[in-house]
């Protein structure tokens, strides 16, 4: 029997289905599967539900093929096969790009996490899985999986120590810990679960060897709900000692840290970040930024609440604000994060979103000092990613691949981070390395279609023309980057119609001061036509136009006299 967890059959609609699922359960015929990204009702979860989430009817899909083959095993008396691990979410991040990201929507993704496939996980490495939600309401979610990071970050303030960030932990969440661990390459597995009631919170933690399924440590927690962040900071401290023996006094205090003593503030950001991370939208921002301002009413100087208001002013000022009012917006959010900085001066994410900021004002010195401090405080994969998209786009390729390598190693499953990897070789001129990897990342995720934008420019670079133009034409026929691509391919291969054609098509979505515009006059020889978009786009201020100095599609403009001013001007690092 099939049975089928959603919204709806999960809510108070849904007592026939959970009705028809404890009479499979009973026969032993329960199959349980998820459409939508929800937790089976308590009682339920003991089999694992298969993952049909955003499944379209292609049965060569794999989430298809895997509950096909997980029927065929249990009619043929055989025991279920693992199902396939999905990457929950496609695409960059527009929340990761605040975090310090290039704003080019288009930015390439990449292969990467398989090179490390082969290697023996170091005694110190770990991944903190999101702690289940045994409460039976799916609204209490935000709660386990607001805890396991909060455990990530205490564990990732001890030198020595390599967590394994959040997006690759929260993708293996359904699998036993020896699997978790070798999907994830890493020595050791903290899980765990919650259950919060209206004045009380049970909490459970088990840190277990991923290699021999031997547990470590385990310990159970009743507190008053008052009392709940001493349970993280314990947890943190516990794991720590259990792997490393034992702890300096000025580790201890950093493990112990959670930036506040309110616990309804400390609520507020759990939910602030859980929304932020999971929808997106101007109307969503401004309701992570109030759910934050509340947080800050009842502690004024919660740090960590003050770089996440930072970053959801920094997501408002730069898609949801007029250009007019929009440095003032970018000055606002500044001023917050540095505030948080004040408060504490060893906190990554707020010179994070300060790095973006100072970036997008075209303070790139500033920036880079911004990024560099987030990066030597331990900065997590988020801030890496970032830090790779900035430093290749002021023309610093290798730097920019070893920050997107480090960000791989730190959330191997994380396509954002593998997309870091591809746009790095491109800008850095190796194209067949950004080839393997794009390849590498569509077999993957194969919706990501922006990165046959990239493959395609790849092999037009290298001379294999018909090659590009197939893969600007596997991307939807209405899409703005299919049009530049062939607009520009049309232009070298001296099809000036073809190209006219395109680049009308493109201009029905771009403005027509818009850098990749520019980009495209660049490659058709109108120099002229091009520097004076540039040079509007400089005088707007934009944060794309650092990419004139790496693309290769500015190529052609790199000896100009205007050129080489624009790119003093920028004075980038």
């Amino acid at each position: 029997m099939l049975v089928v967890w959603s919204n709806r059959s999960t809510g108070p609609e849904g007592s026939f289905v959970r009705d028809e699922a404890t009479r499979a359960l009973r026969r032993g015929a329960y199959m349980p599967v998820c459409i939508d990204p929800v937790e089976p009702p308590l009682g339920f979860g003991e089999t694992q539900a298969l993952p049909l989430i955003g499944w379209k009817g292609n049965r060569n899909d794999p989430r298809y093929v895997a509950v096909l083959a997980a029927v065929q095993a249990v009619l043929a008396g055989r025991e279920r096969p693992a199902p396939p691990v999905q990457l929950p979410r496609r695409g960059i991040d527009r929340r990761l790009l605040i975090g310090g990201g290039t704003a080019a929507v288009a930015a390439a993704g990449a292969g990467g996490w398989w090179w490390m496939r082969g290697t023996d996980a170091g005694d110190n490495r770990m991944a903190v899985l999101p702690f289940a939600n045994l409460s039976g309401d799916p609204a209490q979610a935000y709660l386990g999986d607001g805890m396991a990071e909060e455990v990530r970050t205490a564990l990732s303030r001890i030198p020595g120590f390599q967590i394994v960030s959040r997006l690759s932990s929260e993708t293996v969440r359904d699998l036993d810990a020896g699997a978790a661990a070798a999907r994830l390459d890493v020595s050791d597995i903290l899980a765990g679960s919650i259950r919060r009631s209206a004045d009380v919170v049970r909490v459970t933690a088990q840190l277990i060897n991923g290699r021999t399924g031997v547990e470590r440590w385990s310990e159970s927690y009743d507190r008053q709900n008052q009392d709940v962040l001493s349970v993280q900071s314990d947890i943190a401290t516990r794991v720590a000692t259990a792997l490393r023996n034992s702890l300096a006094p000025a580790q201890l205090a950093a493990v112990a840290n959670v930036g506040t003593t309110n616990v309804k503030a400390h609520d507020l950001v759990l939910r602030a970040n859980e929304l932020g991370r999971n929808q997106d939208g101007e109307a969503v921002s401004r309701k992570v930024r109030g759910l934050l301002d509340a947080a800050l009413a009842l502690d004024p100087d919660y740090a960590e609440a003050l770089a996440a208001k930072a970053g959801a002013m920094a997501n408002i000022a730069t898609f949801y604000t007029t250009a007019e009012k929009q440095p003032a917006a970018m000055n606002a959010a500044i001023a917050v994060a540095r505030r948080a900085i004040a408060l504490n001066p060893d906190l990554p994410s707020a010179y994070r979103v300060l790095g973006f900021l100072l970036k997008n004002q075209l303070r790139f010195t500033d920036a880079l000092t911004a990024y560099r401090r987030a990066n030597a405080l331990g900065g997590d994969a988020g801030a890496l990613i970032g830090y790779s998209f900035f430093l290749a786009e002021i023309g610093h390729a290798r730097d920019a691949l070893a920050k997107a390598n480090q960000a791989v190693a730190l959330d191997p499953l994380n396509a954002s981070a593998i997309s870091a990897q591809g746009n790095a070789y491109y800008l850095g001129g190796d194209y067949e390395a950004a080839i393997t990897a794009l390849r590498r990342m569509l077999r993957a995720a194969p919706e990501r279609f922006y990165a046959r934008y990239y493959i395609g420019l790849s092999l037009m670079w290298l001379g294999r023309t018909d090659a590009a133009l197939a893969e600007f034409q596997a991307m939807p026929a209405d899409d703005m980057f299919r049009n530049v691509g062939e607009a520009v391919l049309a232009a070298r291969r001296g099809d000036r119609a073809t190209s006219d054609a395109e680049l009308q098509e493109a201009l029905k979505v771009a403005d027509d001061q818009a850098i990749v515009i520019g980009a495209v006059h660049a490659q058709r020889g109108e120099r002229d036509k091009a520097m004076a978009i540039i040079e509007t786009v400089l005088a707007r201020r934009s944060p794309d136009i650092p990419a004139i100095k790496a693309d290769p599609l500015f190529a052609p403009l790199r000896s100009l006299p205007r050129f080489q001013q624009i790119l003093t001007q920028l004075n980038l690092p």
